[in-house]
């Protein structure tokens, strides 16, 4: 049976080295919205801060993270997801 570990805590509490240390110890497949965010939205991120623009991101990168998630669910190796403590983001998903 797979194992699915969350990490899941405020920003900037270290996610992405705790949950890439904690992978490799235990040879998990990873999952980071802190990594897909900055791969896929760096360039497009507006020069001012906007939250609802991050929000939406992180959602779709959430959803995506589930999505390739249950592609991975035949493979016997535990999986290591990381998210951050976000506000409630039911808005534009776009």
């Amino acid at each position: 049976m797979q194992t699915i570990h969350l990490v899941y805590v405020a920003v900037g509490a270290g996610k992405p080295t705790h949950a890439r240390n904690f992978a490799t110890d235990i040879n998990a497949i990873r999952f980071s919205v802190d990594e897909w965010i900055t791969s896929l939205f760096a360039d497009d991120q507006p020069s001012q801060s906007d939250t609802a623009w991050a929000l939406r991101r992180v959602a779709r990168c959430t959803d995506r993270i589930w999505a390739s998630n249950a592609l991975t669910m035949h493979i016997e190796r535990p999986t290591v997801k990381i998210a951050a403590a976000e506000h409630d983001h039911q808005g534009d998903r776009r």
